[in-house]
């Protein structure tokens, strides 16, 4: 899908899935051709933009709208996109509202048995709450109290394997995080797949604030084409994301006789099959 890449918000690498109205699109004639313009320099899969772009003067409306003036501290910008609004523009959805599921199966998001799963998991968890229970995934937490650095000096293009679950747990802390980043519960999917590199960050924007965060760049975040935030056990949550990984978790592959797939997984299509 068409990813933001951050030029206009200070060069945030995040590579945020890009969110449309219904009414900014319009749908192609039956059998159209697809016509799609990739954007020069971009390094992630599926960044493109339609063939038709706007004015410079509405375009240069929107790059305004998009940054303005920290008011604790001017001269240092802060920046709004899609993801720092993205509270605004939505509500929160009820614990008891069950429709959006069933919005999930007729739109073939989900399949039913994933449904009821998910419904299950979120009630035991409940009850695992409330008797001080460990939730639905367990991932044994990490034993270190200082996390180690691994740098490989990773590129975009580059081949890496994904170390296996036990090799990350043995970088983590007692909260489950290498250098304050969280190995979440959902990344243990991808254990012993093979990716290319998307994007090495060092900035991103913070949701909350719009401020730029940096991270060092001898310990960058590391996104990985076809990982991607999943949700099965975040009431799935479209959002589709690309999950932040460390160097450390990952294995650099030298050798050109290593197929690089998107992770493919029961239920799922994987266009280019697994690795061995």
């Amino acid at each position: 899908g068409a990813r933001c890449d951050g030029a206009d918000h200070g060069g945030c690498q995040a590579g945020c899935l890009i969110l449309w109205k219904e009414q900014w699109l319009k749908p192609l004639p039956k059998g159209a051709a697809l016509n799609l313009v990739t954007i020069e320099g971009g390094s992630r899969s599926g960044m493109a933009v339609g063939s038709e772009a706007g004015s410079d003067t509405a375009r240069m409306r929107l790059v305004a709208c998009a940054r303005s003036e920290n008011p604790a501290e001017p001269g240092r910008e802060v920046y709004r996109c899609q993801i720092t609004e993205l509270k605004k523009a939505s509500f929160e959805l009820p614990w008891w509202d069950l429709q959006v599921y069933l919005e999930d199966v007729i739109s073939r998001n989900r399949r039913l048995g994933e449904v009821v799963s998910l419904l299950f998991i979120m009630l035991f968890n409940w009850v695992q709450g409330k008797r001080g229970g460990n939730a639905y995934p367990y991932i044994e937490v990490g034993r270190l109290t200082k996390t180690p650095v691994h740098s490989t000096h990773l590129k975009p293009g580059d081949k890496v394997r994904v170390k296996s679950l036990g090799e990350i747990q043995s970088t983590l802390d007692g909260r489950n995080k290498n250098r304050g980043l969280f190995f979440d519960v959902g990344m243990a999917r991808y254990c012993g797949h093979t990716f290319r590199v998307a994007e090495s960050a060092t900035k991103i924007i913070h949701e909350k604030t719009g401020e730029i965060i940096r991270v060092p760049e001898n310990n960058p975040m590391i996104l990985l084409d076809g990982a991607i935030c999943h949700a099965d056990y975040q009431k799935f949550c479209t959002r589709s994301e690309y999950v932040f990984w460390r160097e450390i978790w990952l294995e650099k592959i030298e050798s050109g006789d290593e197929q690089v797939v998107s992770a493919c997984f029961e239920g799922e299509t994987c266009a280019a099959g697994k690795s061995n």
